[in-house]
């Protein structure tokens, strides 16, 4: 009987050994899902901040270069009306 005890004690055991490891690798796999999400997002939101850049400064500079081109056109016309 003796040896029954200590056997069922040794299986207990290892059953709570293994109950706390899948626990263990559980919060384990939760904060690594967590950690890479928090990666990803961050990579994607500046993968898109740094593509809204470059279509901001395309943008800008051609919105500049008409500025431009109305400025001396403009110019130009007043040149030749005399109208300041």
């Amino acid at each position: 009987m003796g040896a029954g005890v200590t056997l069922g004690a040794c299986f207990a055991l290892q059953l709570y050994l293994l109950r706390e490891l899948a626990a263990a690798e559980i919060l384990f796999g939760v904060v690594f899902v967590v950690l890479l999400l928090a990666g990803v997002s961050v990579y994607v939101v500046g993968t898109l901040a740094e593509r809204g850049y470059d279509l901001f400064a395309a943008h800008t500079e051609a919105l500049v270069n008409l500025h431009r081109r109305f400025r001396e056109i403009l110019h130009h016309r007043h040149a030749f009306t005399g109208h300041p």
